[in-house]
């Protein structure tokens, strides 16, 4: 099965590469990265290189290159020579769509400054994805972030001065010892800033992390969720007025500033991830049957290089979509995004009418569900309960 989008004359593909090495473990973070004194940067980027063109050959002749995104773990720990090898090595494996691909690298504050940034810039990376997540220095301690406000203030300008263009910060909200003033004056100081990308988060307890071993403890100093919930819509009134448009459940942006790597997640845009514990989503060409296939990586970054360094495959494991998995999966990401799903053409992709897998009467009447022509979306108190409805998604019994 080779890796295309749809049936597209051109398909489009996203490239994923993730880095799983940071300075430093944060206290709430459950994602595949391990804190590192010293790693080689080189040697990674040599086996991402071995395993991307492997896995590339398998694409079809008509697929295009749109996006690259190189996520972690805190990506900005490797070396500006090893980020160069990535994106030449995207570049050269699979033809770049006209105009340009949107690159985009994770940076925290901590481990970057106005030189390295340009170096990054000149390897060809042209969107910062900044990990700021507060601008309150308590907050930040309490997370167990690496850096300070001043630090994440001097970063971003930092990026500005290196000449990009086009910058995203990472906020959180429902912290512990949060509430409504501290966050809105974190909100405040980032809109100073004038990014043209804000994610906002709400901070979630994961079992296998220091938050999660102390839960009782953390979830008694977050805040209640009514104010959660009143965190959530004074974010998204506050940054549209600002002039960022909401797009996705959690992210906003200046118009023609949305992320497209992420965007290609929600309608289902094949991609290929490379890294320890990446996933890969394979979409079926002409005249193939099925919904696709996902695999996955090896998670263990040690096995991962061995494999990868040999030449051998990096796979872990893979399954081949049903068409019920494929229709909730569509259902679940399409309902992230504000403009909803066309439920037109859902019911070409599948053959099935959408109201067949969500309770649209039902979701209507409770006023979580607003619809538009064909389009079909989460109103602001259904993405108040969007857990709660994407856990309904399925077969719907009259």
């Amino acid at each position: 099965m080779e890796l295309t989008a749809k049936n597209n004359a051109a398909a489009l593909m996203g490239i994923y590469v993730h880095v799983p090495y940071c300075v430093k473990k944060c206290l709430y973070c459950d994602f595949n990265s391990k804190a590192v004194k010293t790693f080689d940067s080189e040697i990674y980027a040599r086996a991402i290189k071995l395993e991307m063109e492997t896995k590339t050959a398998a694409c079809s002749p008509e697929t295009r290159l749109n996006t690259l995104y190189i996520g972690g773990g805190t990506p900005s720990v490797l070396s500006p020579k090893a980020i160069e090898t990535i994106i030449n090595t995207a570049r050269t494996t699979l033809s770049p769509v006209s105009g340009n691909i949107e690159i985009t690298l994770e940076a925290n504050p901590d481990t970057i400054d106005r030189e390295k940034l340009a170096s990054y810039k000149e390897a060809g990376v042209n969107r910062i994805s900044l990990g700021i997540q507060s601008l309150n220095d308590f907050e930040l301690k309490t997370l167990g972030r690496p850096h300070d406000v001043t630090a994440a203030l001097m970063a971003f300008d930092a990026a500005r001065a290196a000449g990009f263009d086009n910058i995203s910060i990472d906020l959180m909200f429902a912290l512990p010892g949060q509430d409504m003033k501290t966050w809105e004056e974190t909100l405040k100081k980032a809109m100073g800033l004038a990014p043209e990308h804000v994610s906002i988060y709400g901070l979630t307890i994961e079992d296998n992390t220091p938050f999660g071993m102390s839960r009782k403890d953390i979830e008694v100093t977050m805040p209640m969720e009514d104010e959660q919930i009143l965190m959530y819509k004074g974010a998204v009134q506050m940054l549209t007025d600002f002039g960022l448009r909401h797009y996705e459940i959690s992210n906003l942006a200046k118009p023609g500033m949305e992320s497209r790597h992420n965007s290609g997640y929600w309608n289902s845009t094949p991609y290929i991830g490379l890294g320890p514990g990446a996933h890969s989503y394979y979409a079926p060409t002409n005249g193939q049957e099925g919904f696709g296939k996902r695999l996955w990586n090896e998670q263990d970054t040690d096995k991962y290089l061995r494999s990868a360094l040999d030449g051998r495959s990096t796979v872990a494991g893979e399954e081949a979509l049903s068409k019920e998995q494929a229709i909730t999966e569509a259902v679940l990401t399409g309902l992230r995004v504000i403009n909803g799903i066309d439920s037109a053409a859902f019911e070409r992709r599948f053959g099935v009418e959408l109201s067949e897998y969500l309770d649209l009467k039902t979701l209507t009447e409770a006023g979580l569900i607003r619809t538009k022509g064909q389009a079909v979306a989460l109103s602001i108190e259904g993405i108040l309960l969007s857990n709660e409805i994407f856990a309904s998604i399925g077969p719907v019994t009259s």
